[in-house]
């Protein structure tokens, strides 16, 4: 794999190893609650949403592959009494997306030569990009999430010390 691809893959599969981070020692209930009720999404929805992101970018936009995506599921994501979501009609664990999605940047990465960076690619709802835009897009897309994640969790820890702000 060429160095500028490997990166890209590394710095992926980086921040969706922080967000697998923030899961442990999650309750159930602090994994599915939303801050503002209907405003702000759940740290379920918002991992499901970043799973999703990637797949979508890294599989149908480097590859043309259809992976069927269904983006407002992802934000409807809810963490069962059995530590279940549904992402994309699959019941899984949160871990476990993230795992099916790091690995998905790993083939996607392999297979990926350096000079089809510059390939324009059409997107559903999107303007026509390179591969490189659409990689670098995924990465900006992961790293905005991982903070919406990371707020929440502050915003939950602070509710439960009986911080009202």
């Amino acid at each position: 794999m060429d160095g500028e691809i490997r990166n890209y893959a590394d710095f992926i599969n980086g921040l969706l190893s922080k967000a697998k981070g923030h899961l442990d020692g999650l309750s159930r209930e602090a994994l599915n609650w939303r801050p503002l009720d209907g405003e702000t999404n759940s740290v379920a929805a918002i991992a499901a949403h970043m799973c999703g992101v990637t797949i979508w970018w890294m599989v149908q936009g480097l590859t043309g592959e259809d992976v069927g995506r269904d983006r407002d599921s992802e934000f409807r994501a809810v963490v069962d009494h059995q530590g279940l979501i549904t992402f994309w009609g699959e019941r899984t664990t949160l871990p476990s997306l993230i795992d099916r999605a790091q690995s998905v940047v790993e083939s996607t990465s392999e297979g990926l030569q350096v000079d089809a960076l510059e390939d324009v690619i059409t997107m559903p709802r999107m303007a026509p990009c390179t591969k490189r835009w659409a990689i670098v897009h995924t990465i900006d897309e992961l790293a905005q999430h991982l903070g919406h994640m990371e707020l929440t969790i502050q915003l939950w820890a602070g509710r439960e010390k009986g911080n009202p702000n």
